[in-house]
């Protein structure tokens, strides 16, 4: 459990505020879809990721945009992440799980597709408007 007051983390535009809900844990980079892999693809271990984010409004705002719940999956692993409204809070619940083994090159482009969504749904934005 952490508590953290973050200066500028969020952009002020008017009566609005932009927020990325996923302040932790996030796939940072993405793959070239169109590379031709010529080597397996290997990941020795297998491991899940679970991140519970709660962020409080600031007083007087209500959310206007969330991100959207997704769901992916496939032979290297699952992704999920709900976002949802209570109140004043906004709750994140983030869900990643990678499967160990020896994969074909033949397969880098789901691979890199998979990873690519992952990439852009961690950087989802919300959206606060002053009410």
């Amino acid at each position: 459990t952490m508590q953290l007051k973050a200066e500028r983390y969020a952009t002020v535009s008017g009566k609005r505020i932009f927020i990325k809900p996923n302040l932790f844990n996030k796939n940072g980079t993405t793959l070239d879809e169109e590379k031709t892999r010529h080597f397996p693809i290997e990941y020795p271990s297998a491991f899940n990721e679970t991140d519970s984010i709660e962020l409080i409004m600031p007083e007087g705002y209500v959310a206007e945009a969330i991100p959207k719940d997704v769901q992916l999956s496939n032979k290297f692993g699952s992704y999920s992440m709900t976002v949802s409204v209570a109140g004043n809070k906004i709750n994140l619940v983030r869900n990643y799980t990678r499967v160990a083994g020896l994969f074909p090159a033949a397969d880098f482009k789901e691979l890199a597709e998979f990873n690519n969504k992952v990439y852009k749904e961690d950087g989802g934005q919300g959206v606060l408007v002053k009410s």
